[in-house]
């Protein structure tokens, strides 16, 4: 019975052993189509690995959400710019006054 458990065991070792060094072989045509072989595999993989670091686009450029952000609406945007020309004067007023802050 000693022989025989200890024989079970030696199996088990030696077969965790050779699970462990598992090698991918992309060398057929089905294996070609995992993910590991191929190349839009790999690239998800890189993918997956940055989303999970910069969850949105401002997290990812460093762009800080501003603490008062009022939106306005169309009305209210159309009755401070009448013309085109009215509203490049509001927005390099707003650019000035940003600046010299």
């Amino acid at each position: 019975m000693k022989k025989i458990i200890i024989l079970i065991g030696i199996t088990l070792i030696s077969s965790f052993l050779f699970a462990k060094e598992k090698k991918i072989n992309c060398e057929s045509t089905l294996a070609k189509l995992k993910p590991e072989c191929n190349f839009i595999g790999s690239g998800v993989k890189n993918l997956k690995k940055f989303s999970s670091k910069h969850k949105t686009v401002g997290e990812t450029l460093g762009i800080e959400k501003k603490e008062k952000s009022t939106k306005k609406t169309l009305r209210e945007f159309s009755e401070e710019n009448k013309t085109l020309g009215q509203t490049f004067k509001n927005i390099k007023k707003k650019f000035k006054k940003n600046n010299d802050n």
